[in-house]
């Protein structure tokens, strides 16, 4: 019961947004090396989000909920490990209940709530108590009180994130990342956190990016315009690639793109790795791309690109790898 232990730690760790980076892969790449795990897995993931409610009841008896969920366990004669994966995700639920409640409701505070919401297997779409609205690209999460309280409107995050705030300077909307501060001066814009980096590209209007470690530290960035924070060093870029937002939009738009661009965008675009043949590195900003994609597949992106420019494409797991023939 090792490996069920260690997973059940890992689940909670990664609903409770306490996961570093590597164990979040571990632990996707667990869940889709089997579709039972990742049907499992949504189950308590709604246990997490409606969990507050089991402690409106002045008793909780873990021991007769463990049972309770006993009786519901299926039993039919499956290989020995997958069963036993199964029946340690099984009690990683009541272990849900029960963590899960406890923290929901130990952030209430005169009918206040914190609330968090995480893109699991999708992008989503969440609406804020003020009006404002954010899409969550797939694996992104967020952070918010609700209703907003106080003199600002506070969220954190991770991941990857367009907002399309409300704008209010009486009540400032602000987003907290590992490493810095972003505020809204009226505007729409998309943040990227990663490790080791914060990203800010502004679509509309302006916004504020501040360094965490040093307050003093910030730059306004207007609509065309992007910043990356790392290592505690602002470097200010005009955004050229229009492709930022095809995972909301799901349109892929190349208009006489170089390849290494074109490729960085269809490997964020499917998140894969991209990786091009040595050949092709000294050469790739001269050939060009021109195309449009709506919502359709890689292997039908990979089949245009490879007859418009005559390269050869190899997908191969999470990794495509371009090179000429």
């Amino acid at each position: 019961m090792e490996e069920n232990d260690y997973m059940e730690g890992l689940i909670l760790k990664y609903l409770n947004q306490e996961a570093s980076p590597a164990e979040e892969a571990e632990l996707l790449q667990w869940l889709d090396a089997d579709p039972g795990r990742r049907q499992d897995y949504q189950a308590l993931e709604k246990i997490w989000q409606v969990s507050g409610p089991a402690l409106h009841y002045p008793i909780f008896d873990k021991g007769a909920a463990w049972e309770k969920m006993r009786a519901r366990i299926s039993y039919s004669p499956t290989p020995r490990q997958l069963f036993t994966l199964r029946r340690g995700v099984a009690a990683a639920a009541i272990l849900l209940i029960v963590v899960s409640a406890g923290w929901w409701f130990s952030t209430r505070n005169n009918g206040v709530a914190s609330r968090v919401v995480q893109a699991v297997n999708a992008d989503q779409r969440v609406s804020l108590p003020d009006g404002s609205v954010v899409y969550l690209r797939k694996g992104a999460m967020i952070k918010y009180t609700e209703p907003f309280n106080g003199k600002e409107r506070q969220v954190e995050m991770s991941g990857e994130a367009f907002f399309q705030p409300v704008h209010n300077p009486g009540m400032p909307f602000r987003i907290s990342t590992v490493h810095a501060v972003i505020e809204d001066i009226g505007t729409s814009f998309m943040v990227k956190d990663q490790e080791g980096a914060d990203e800010v590209i502004v679509v509309t209007g302006k916004v504020k990016f501040t360094d965490k470690v040093q307050s003093s530290h910030s730059i306004v960035l207007l609509s065309g315009q992007k910043a990356i924070l790392k290592e505690n060093k602002f470097i200010q870029l005009v955004t050229t690639d229009s492709n930022f937002m095809a995972w909301k939009t799901g349109v892929l738009d190349f208009r006489e793109t170089p390849l290494d661009q074109a490729v960085q965008d269809i490997g964020d675009f499917y998140q894969l790795a991209v990786s091009l043949a040595p050949d092709l590195r000294t050469e790739a900003e001269k050939i060009n791309i021109t195309a449009r994609f709506k919502n359709q597949s890689l292997e039908a992106v990979l089949e245009e690109v490879s007859l418009t420019t005559g390269l050869k494409i190899n997908h191969e797991k999470n990794t495509l790898f371009f090179y000429r023939p």
